[in-house]
């Protein structure tokens, strides 16, 4: 990618380019690489920015939260409680709500938004939500004992989200694994279609059926 790090003036640009509602892939990636290196490590926006250069993670916060998620798992396997457990899950997950306002704040701290702008930017949250998505979709985690893919996928309440898909390996049986770990108020029926036709995508994302949180394979 392709981003001048002396010249604010060139980010300042693209952002000037989604207030007016004239922007692409593009401008949220090179927007967000830039905010990388000026954003605190442990936000979501600087995660997000290291799934941008890094799709293949083996540390940051959701590599760590997604470990002790499975080790946790791992150790109460056979007696697992599905539904209690997909419930803790929707707390722990990251709402990718959280990380457009994260990169709102970023932008203004920045100087690269500017007040006034403020309310023009509004009109972009759910197309930088989409970005996040495509930007995350099939990127892998590497855990201490586990290779996790991330997908695009439809919970059960019919919205958008990332989940984390492995398998588990225990006494001879493999459970594959399916767990949510970035949420988004996004309706599914809303952007099947027009998350492509938009651009906002970096490829056409195969929108699975909510996955059931644990299903035997052998």
């Amino acid at each position: 990618m392709d981003i001048d790090l002396d010249r604010p003036e060139a980010i300042r640009s693209r952002v000037k380019r989604i207030v007016a509602g004239d922007f692409d892939y593009s401008h949220f990636a090179t927007i967000i690489m830039w905010l990388r290196e000026r954003v605190p490590k442990n936000s979501t926006l600087r995660e997000l920015g290291d799934f941008l250069a890094h799709p293949c993670r083996e540390r940051g916060p959701t590599s760590a939260a997604v470990n002790d998620l499975l080790m946790d798992v791992w150790d109460k396997l056979e007696g697992l409680d599905a539904k209690k457990l997909g419930g803790e899950l929707a707390e722990r997950a990251v709402k990718v709500e959280e990380i457009y306002f994260e990169f709102r704040e970023a932008l203004l701290d920045a100087g690269l938004l500017l007040a006034e702008e403020d309310d023009s930017l509004a009109p972009a949250y759910e197309a930088f939500v989409l970005f996040t998505l495509s930007s995350l979709h099939e990127c892998a985690l590497i855990t201490n004992g586990w290779d996790v893919v991330l997908r695009v996928a439809i919970t059960n309440n019919g919205n958008l989200a990332i989940f984390g898909h492995t398998f588990l390996n225990k006494n001879g049986r493999a459970f594959r694994t399916n767990f949510l770990i970035f949420s988004t108020t996004l309706a599914a029926a809303d952007w099947l279609i027009a998350t492509v036709a938009a651009g906002f995508v970096r490829e056409p994302l195969m929108y699975a059926a909510a996955p059931k949180l644990i299903s035997f394979e052998g």
